[in-house]
């Protein structure tokens, strides 16, 4: 089962605390959000007025050691045999405890989950805008470890609204290939257009949060007042690679250009 949202309330509070583990002294700690009467109010507001959804995915059952599970309940194998998993955990036909064993099927088993999830995640627009908005931020400022990077001011954040509309484009042909190759599940919106992604990801992107990780400018270009905030959202695309795949396909499409 997986769970997909536009929003995570303790997402600025989860981020921090993850930058100051692997930071360590690198990452310059922000001081404290005061509750304020008006921050309060703000957020009552934003609960009242803004409308997301929360997509849950169902993957297909697995045992404990990662195998598909028919719908009696008996586990197969890769070839399609039924196995009795009880073998698996026995010496000489007797169930006992093997430590080495064990840490073996608990290591396969988690590659069979992180597999799972990346098969049923359903991808909505607000992760589409936030791995596109951080991944040019990247690039823009290559030279700069992860670490330097949080510790900016938001205020250099900016992204010309062309650069962003063609990248936020080619991410979302990339993520409609990868559908029709099963490797992944998005939303609805997400096969419209490209405009109608960037407008409503925008829109649903961390709109409880009292600082929004991006939104446009007075020019129309995107900027952000939270990039630590930003970082936790984009990091929901991240295991895919697909700014890999994006330049892989460009020079793929290069080399057929070149060829004819």
């Amino acid at each position: 089962m997986i769970l997909s949202y536009n929003f995570v309330l303790e997402a600025g509070d989860l981020i921090e605390n993850h930058l100051k583990k692997v930071g360590e002294e690198k990452y310059l700690l922000e001081r404290g959000q005061s509750f304020t009467a008006s921050n309060v109010l703000s957020f009552a507001w934003k609960v009242f007025k803004e409308e997301s959804e929360i997509i849950l995915s169902l993957g297909d059952p697995i045992d404990v050691l990662g195998n598909k599970i028919k719908e009696n309940g008996d586990s197969v194998s890769e070839n399609g045999d039924v196995i009795d998993i009880k073998d698996y955990f026995a010496t000489n036909e007797v169930v006992d405890y093997n430590k080495q064993r064990e840490l073996v099927y608990t290591s396969e088993l988690s590659e069979a989950i992180v597999k799972s999830f990346f098969k049923y995640n359903v991808v909505v627009s607000s992760q589409i805008v936030a791995y596109a908005a951080f991944k040019i931020f990247e690039k823009q400022y290559g030279d700069r470890e992860l670490m330097d990077m949080m510790n900016m001011s938001p205020d250099e954040f900016i992204i010309p609204i062309n650069d962003y509309i063609n990248y936020v484009e080619e991410l979302r042909l990339e993520l409609l290939e990868m559908e029709q190759r099963e490797e992944i599940i998005l939303s609805e919106n997400i096969r419209t257009n490209t405009n109608s992604v960037i407008e409503e990801g925008l829109r649903k992107l961390g709109s409880y949060h009292v600082k929004r990780p991006l939104l446009k400018d007075e020019n129309g270009n995107i900027i952000s007042k939270d990039l630590k905030v930003l970082l936790y959202y984009h990091n929901r695309l991240e295991g895919y690679e697909l700014d890999e795949r994006i330049s892989l396909s460009k020079k793929k499409a290069q080399l057929v250009s070149q060829n004819n």
